[in-house]
């Protein structure tokens, strides 16, 4: 059977008028009439009781309707992915990234990739760190760049990675703050503090919850944001302390930090690390395009963040 018949009675049963589903199929209406008896005769089955004016659905058109639909949902599935895989095959990288780009020096490594092959293309989807995974398992992007702990670095095992850059933990301080003339803080002295922390569904947010557990206490969080300026605006009006990464505040890009941003930033002990990688799917085959890229970012990574 034609798959095409299915989307037709979709839009037959959904305007119940001959004539207004042949226009929204671009079709003539005696065409659309012939597909949907030839669909009647292949399957045995009367679909749409008809009069002069309209058409209902009978029995047998009620119980195919939802497997219509999946058919037509599939249908619309695989082309993506046929058309998907080769966009990729053709040039073109699809990247699943953390949300600070500018702070990490993704931007700037996307730009210089871009300078030097401009016939690739690199599509650039900013997710947190569960829809990554999920994007990954079901081969829904090239690449990623995605943050873990620096000690869970054999998890996932069917991922191959590529250590990007390695990042500590600070806490930033009001500059009125009893301890902000300190060098370091333990997480335990913090432990009365409100806190500002990035979204509570990114790793970073993970890391932190977990790392003041881990220190004895659940922190109180006064306020949950995906911008890294919010939770700068609010610790330099001492509403709040904040944990965040020290890259987050080393390079911030300047609509990131506010003019007016008064606040310290304090090394956390023991050192509390992440490492942002670069991972792949393990088994899948890397288009050349992708492949280029992951060379690039091996060839340059160190030189973006040179050690002091």
């Amino acid at each position: 059977m034609n798959l095409d018949n299915f989307k037709e009675f979709l839009i037959l049963a959904a305007t119940k008028n001959y004539s207004e589903a042949a226009d929204r199929l671009y079709i003539s209406q005696s065409a659309l009439t012939k597909h949907i008896q030839q669909m009647e005769k292949d399957l045995g089955v009367q679909l749409f009781a008809r009069n002069s004016r309209r058409v209902t659905l009978t029995e047998f058109g009620r119980i195919l309707l939802p497997f219509a639909a999946k058919i037509r949902d599939t249908e619309i599935e695989y082309k993506e992915k046929l058309a998907q895989k080769q966009a990729e095959e053709d040039g073109w990288i699809i990247l699943s990234t953390i949300h600070s780009m500018a702070e990490y020096r993704i931007t700037d490594l996307i730009g210089g990739f871009q300078l030097e092959h401009p016939d690739y293309l690199i599509t650039i989807k900013e997710e947190d760190h569960p829809k990554q995974m999920v994007r990954m398992q079901q081969n829904q992007c090239n690449l990623a760049f995605f943050r873990e702990l620096s000690e869970e670095q054999d998890r996932d095992s069917d991922l191959e990675k590529i250590a990007y850059v390695e990042d500590t933990m600070v806490a930033l301080l009001p500059v009125n703050h009893p301890l902000a003339a300190r060098k370091s803080v333990k997480l335990a002295d913090l432990q009365e503090e409100k806190f500002a922390f990035l979204k509570s569904n990114t790793t970073m947010h993970k890391i932190t919850v977990d790392a003041c557990m881990h220190a004895g206490f659940m922190p109180q969080v006064i306020l949950d944001t995906d911008r890294l300026n919010n939770i700068f605006g609010a610790v330099s009006r001492g509403l709040c302390a904040a944990l965040v990464m020290r890259q987050h505040v080393a390079r911030p890009s300047h609509d990131i930090m506010p003019e007016n941003a008064k606040f310290v930033v304090v090394d956390v002990v023991p050192p509390i690390k992440s490492t942002l990688y670069l991972g792949y799917r393990k088994y899948d085959r890397l288009s050349d395009a992708a492949a280029l890229f992951v060379r690039y970012v091996k060839q340059h990574k160190d030189s973006l963040f040179p050690k002091k």
